[in-house]
């Protein structure tokens, strides 16, 4: 903006000098036109008052010498000869005012004559310096902003570079990178005065950086001269010492310029990094006692990008289940997640969907596999975090758990477990096939209800001893029998149950045939044998629903119905039996 109004001005003023100089030019051509066009006309009027004196002379002698001429014609010849005098001396005098000679009405006839002949050029001249004048004005009244932006410029710029944490410095590098400038924060900064900084000789700088940074300034580093008008930019972190001996560790970012006299000028803002340093150390303190205090723990640090789907994840991870977790992970769907126990990915799978909708904090524990496909009890504590950026951060530990469930659950067993046969007990039965009875609706689930014939006899005949050993091995043969996917429970006595999971109804005959077939068992002591078998009653929840006690108390009645019919054999309930009395029962009841 500044050199377009500078190039505006000077053009007025060209165009200003130009127009004077053909006024000036066509007014002195006229002027000298006119002057030899009046030496002509004063010489011609010159001649002819010469010669009107000459004539009236002449006459006068001519009126004397004729004394006898008649009076008439006398004066006749006067007054011709008083006319030609006055015409002669009017001639004369308006000679004398051309020729310069003193006249009142000279200067008069001059300037009147000027003005008419002249006045346009004059006007034009008048504006010349009435333009002249007002570029002037702009001109001074321009510079004086300048000026004054100037100075306010260098104030704040001062302003600045007093209230840094640091100084301001400037070097000349044709002059052995010599002092030329240094603010009042440099001086604060170091403790000296100005007096001892400009005694300090070029080749002394070095002495007054750290040894161990020293390596590190080179003046080589710092481009002799800005690369094609651009600036030559360098930064470097030091050590330099202060007035008193200690040394203060700064940040040196440096351009080189060119200043008005065409030298190089390193211009350097020197900033007070000690209280980042400070802060540098103990952070990097911090993280060293934070590994160490990792590697001698169990607790696995995790950190999970929600957004770009990234996982970082402490080096431990890999020594304890011998494998490296992905940098990505995938967990749309539980076939995702191969490296966590199969019963457990559910849970998983629900706690990454509450953590989307908005959950902050949570625990999960959770089965992980090794590398040799057996598995670890793990607890994930984990919390969510926002970035500035609202970017979702999951940040949490994995502690290793593995010893405090396998005792948990050894305890759990052998509450829930039957001491006899291995088999859960009763009451561990009838709460894991409700929960699942309820969990699975859409399924066709069995309860199978049944007990040992005249399990008795093999009592009172073979004594308790082979009682005992023919109730661990009907729980042998039904482990054989069923899948281990099937809950199997022993209700007491020679009462036994099992609630098969899935089942199709034309596969249930044939399992309950074999199961007939694997539990005919003879026992003998002595000379006496007794023969083993079982009644079975059955019932199919996709029939009669999902209420566990209601399905028992119907495969109660199923086997009942297969004992009075000989025992021996099974029958799966059916509306034909719902409400037949069992005649057994009411004979045991009587």
């Amino acid at each position: 903006m500044l050199q377009m109004k500078k190039f505006i001005g000077t053009a007025v003023a060209a165009v200003l000098l130009l127009a004077l100089a053909g006024v000036v030019s066509h007014s002195f051509s006229h002027l000298n036109s006119e002057v030899k066009t009046q030496a002509a006309a004063n010489n011609n009027i010159q001649l002819m008052a010469s010669g009107l004196k000459y004539l009236a002379s002449d006459a006068s002698s001519v009126a004397s010498l004729g004394n006898c001429a008649e009076t008439a014609t006398f004066r006749s010849g006067e007054a011709a000869s008083n006319r030609l005098i006055l015409l002669g001396e009017d001639t004369a005098a308006t000679a004398d005012d051309i020729n310069g000679s003193p006249s009142k009405y000279r200067h008069d006839y001059l300037l009147d004559k000027f003005w008419l002949r002249y006045r346009t050029h004059l006007i034009m001249l008048a504006i010349f310096v009435l333009l002249s004048a007002l570029h002037a004005s702009f001109s001074y009244i321009s510079r004086k902003k300048q000026y004054r932006k100037l100075e306010a410029s260098e104030e704040m710029l001062r302003n600045v570079t007093n209230n840094i944490n640091g100084g301001v410095l400037v070097l000349v590098p044709q002059r052995a990178f010599h002092i030329s400038y240094i603010n009042d924060g440099f001086i604060k900064l170091t403790g000296y005065t100005f007096e001892e900084i400009e005694a300090i000789r070029e080749e002394d700088y070095i002495s007054y950086v750290h040894p161990e940074d020293r390596k590190k300034l080179s003046w080589d580093a710092v481009p002799a001269k800005p690369d094609e008008g651009e600036l030559g930019d360098f930064s470097i972190q030091l050590r330099i010492m202060s007035k008193n001996g200690k040394y203060i560790p700064v940040l040196i970012k440096g351009s080189l310029v060119e200043n008005a006299q065409g030298e190089n000028e390193v211009f350097c803002v020197v900033m007070d990094i000690s209280r980042e340093q400070a802060m540098l150390e103990e952070l990097k303190f911090e993280q060293e006692r934070h590994r160490i205090l990792i590697e001698k723990s169990d607790e696995i640090l995790f950190e999970v990008n929600c957004e770009e789907k990234t996982v970082k994840i402490s080096p431990i991870f890999k020594k304890k289940f011998g494998w490296t977790p992905p940098n990505k992970y995938s967990c749309g769907s539980e076939s995702d997640m191969p490296y966590v126990y199969e019963d457990d990915r559910p849970k998983l799978l629900k706690a990454l969907q509450e953590i989307e909708r908005g959950k902050i904090d949570g625990e999960l524990k959770i089965r992980v596999i090794r590398s040799d496909r057996t598995y670890c009890w793990c607890k994930a504590i984990y919390h969510v975090m926002w970035t500035e950026d609202k970017k979702m951060q999951l940040i949490g530990k994995l502690t290793d758990i593995d010893r405090e469930m396998k005792e948990k659950q050894t305890l759990i067993k052998k509450a829930q477990v039957d001491a006899l046969t291995g088999l859960y007990n009763k009451e561990a039965l009838k709460t894991r096939s409700a929960d699942y009875l309820i969990n699975n609706p859409d399924m066709n689930n069995v309860v199978i209800f049944f007990d040992v014939d005249d399990f008795k006899e093999i009592n009172d005949r073979l004594g308790h001893a082979v009682g005992d050993k023919a109730l661990c091995d009907i729980s042998q043969k039904m482990l054989g029998v069923f899948s281990s996917r099937d809950i199997l429970g022993r209700f007491g006595g020679d009462e036994f149950c099992v609630l098969v999971k899935d089942i199709q109804k034309e596969n249930l005959r044939s399992l309950l045939e074999r199961l007939l077939d694997e539990l005919r068992l003879t026992y003998c002591e002595g000379r006496r044998t007794v023969q083993v078998s079982v009644s079975v009653g059955a019932v199919c929840s996709s029939e009669y629903g999902t209420d566990f006690n209601k399905l028992l108390e119907y495969a109660d009645k199923a086997q009942y119905f297969a004992k009075g019919k000989g025992k021996d054999a099974y029958t799966i309930y059916s509306d034909d039996i719902r409400n037949k009395e069992y005649e057994g029962r009411r004979e045991q009841s009587v």
